[in-house]
């Protein structure tokens, strides 16, 4: 994408064929909402014939704008000769997005914020306490049975609470907290110090070629992936290792509440349940009244079995959400960009493209820049932050 954007080579404030000093001097702070005006406010100066002129919101280096195109028309997108800082003072806002169900569904979410948090610690709250309570007591044929599933049942839980508190308080890899400014205010500039840097409109500050802009959280984050309404937070560099270890952790969790829920109400407790749904289903006048079915159920069924039915629905139904999530993450992660480059650029590759390009090394040093060590076993232990 950046080496379509035309360059400017010649700086005005300096000659270019001069053998001056290799650095701008900045006399005045940059990066603020002055400097983004003064960039967007191109001069012809005094005569019409003369080439547009343009500051560069990083150096504030004035430059000459290319002419590209057959009919040489000012480029609405260029990098500067001397800093490297991409400026798009001409360019459009792109078309708004067709507003889809699901694209409702998730900005709706995303604008419940901490409810939809609390509804997820709810939710798995509610799966691991009633399988503690009624499952595993009914499930195991011995005390160190008993034991066993309860320590494998908190291990579990301790993993998935701890990814999800750090997707949700661990800060997504914003570029104010995470990514200093290459020249300090009022210091010299180097050449190239700003290389495919661009302004970011909406916060007012230096963008990093792999940053990209959140607009529900209103700030620019460091290889931003997508904003979960899930965890009220961005899932970037600092937290995407945190994040797939949260939906892995939870698939094995919720694997493990199936099998065991599975076991108690088909195999140990199959004759009570058969005896009261076919109960239920006898006293239904219509057999396709469902509502009227659930309501029979719920009122002739013991609790203990209508909490294990709700345990192993709520834990499927997780299951499946979560398991689309993981696959759709471990597509991106092996074909190495994030799913906002993946959708903005057009350069996602899928796992099958890879493999017949004999780029899987290439998959495997993606997964182990995630992870933070090529050691499988350490992805075991419950690191926080970035690796």
């Amino acid at each position: 994408m950046e080496s379509t954007i035309p360059t400017c080579g010649e700086r005005l404030q300096h000659d270019a064929s001069s053998k001056g000093p290799d650095v701008a001097t900045v006399s005045a702070p940059v990066f603020t909402s002055e400097a983004g005006t003064a960039a967007a406010e191109p001069s012809n100066g005094t005569n019409g014939d003369e080439p547009l002129q343009v500051a560069c919101w990083a150096c504030s280096v004035l430059v000459r704008v290319p002419m590209v195109g057959e009919s040489q028309v000012p480029a609405p997108v260029f990098k500067c000769g001397w800093c490297g800082a991409i400026t798009d003072y001409m360019s459009q806002k792109p078309p708004a997005k067709r507003m889809t169900l699901f694209r409702a569904c998730m900005k709706t979410l995303s604008a419940l914020k901490w409810a939809v948090v609390l509804f997820v610690t709810a939710l798995a709250s509610s799966i691991i306490l009633l399988g503690a309570t009624l499952v595993l007591p009914r499930t195991s044929p011995n005390t160190a049975m008993f034991i066993l599933y309860h320590f494998l049942t908190w291990f579990f839980s301790f993993n998935v609470f701890f990814h999800f508190a750090a997707c949700v308080f661990t800060t997504p890899g914003t570029v104010r907290n995470c990514y200093p400014m290459p020249v300090k205010v009022g210091e010299p500039i180097p050449q190239g110090a700003f290389e495919n840097f661009r302004f970011c409109p909406h916060c007012k500050h230096y963008k990093p070629p792999s940053a990209h802009h959140c607009n529900m959280c209103k700030t620019c984050v460091i290889e931003l992936d997508h904003h979960c309404p899930f965890i009220n937070n961005c899932v970037g560099r600092a937290n995407l290792r945190n994040f797939v270890l949260f939906l892995l952790w939870t698939m094995m969790a919720m694997s493990y509440c199936i099998m065991q829920t599975g076991f108690m109400l088909f195999v140990i407790e199959r004759r009570n349940l058969v005896g009261y749904l076919s109960r239920a289903w006898a006293l239904t006048p219509h057999k396709y009244d469902l509502p009227l079915f659930i309501f029979l159920v719920g009122s002739t069924t013991p609790w203990y079995l209508l909490a294990c039915m709700y345990v192993i629905l709520a834990s499927f139904g997780v299951y499946l959400g979560v398991g689309l999530l993981l696959s759709s993450q471990v597509r991106y992660i092996l074909a190495g960009p994030t799913y906002v480059t993946a959708i903005k650029f057009g350069t996602w590759q899928s796992p099958e493209e890879a493999e017949q390009r004999g780029k899987w090394a290439e998959a495997w040093t993606n997964v182990q820049r995630v992870m933070g060590s090529p050691h499988v076993w350490e992805w075991l232990f419950p690191p926080r932050g970035p690796p």
